[in-house]
């Protein structure tokens, strides 16, 4: 009928190796003082956050990589508009906070179900967003850089609202069939 499961996952298993692999030697490469370095030069205007984050060694940039994600994956958060600009993000940004649990749901739905298709995407949309956090120090910045992974991240959304949608549909159908509904 098909592959057989190992022979449909390695490919990605090694794409996704692959991916990790290059990150791992761009990282040793540039160096984590380097991207401390660019960190700081974005940490300015009125919309910088963070400037004094040091992610020059490991521990700071694990320390520090919690409030990059929150910052790169929320920001602007409404309490932080400072302008005209910045309103016009409010509708677009409201949404996504509503889609965020579908997006998770649809991660770990495609992970379960479709591991080998599901891995490469994933592995690419934690790696940029991993990235991002550690470099971003501007709302503006963050919110552009944000648009580059968000294609991404919407996919996921979808497969979790319809994941969703299929696990009330289930849950409805025992509840038409008492009635004697045709299911």
């Amino acid at each position: 009928m098909g592959q057989p499961q190992r022979e449909r996952t390695a490919p990605a298993a090694t794409h996704s190796s692959g991916v990790l692999s290059t990150a791992q030697e761009l990282a040793v490469q540039t160096g984590l003082e380097s991207i401390d370095e660019a960190r700081g030069h974005l940490a300015i205007g009125a919309s910088a956050y963070h400037g004094d984050a040091d992610v020059s060694t490991a521990s700071g940039a694990l320390r520090f990589l919690p409030v990059g994600v929150g910052y790169f994956l929320l920001a602007p958060a409404p309490w932080q508009l400072l302008n005209a600009r910045h309103v016009l993000t409010l509708p677009e940004m409201l949404l996504w906070y509503a889609l965020l649990p579908s997006v998770v749901l649809g991660i770990a739905t495609s992970l379960r179900e479709r591991f080998a298709v599901a891995l490469p995407v994933a592995s690419f949309s934690l790696l940029v967003t991993v990235s991002y956090a550690l470099v971003e120090g501007n709302l503006g910045t963050a919110y552009r850089h944000r648009a580059q992974v968000l294609v991404l991240f919407l996919v996921f959304a979808g497969v979790g609202l319809e994941a969703r949608r299929a696990r009330r549909a289930s849950a409805a159908e025992p509840a038409l069939a008492a009635q004697g509904a045709p299911a």
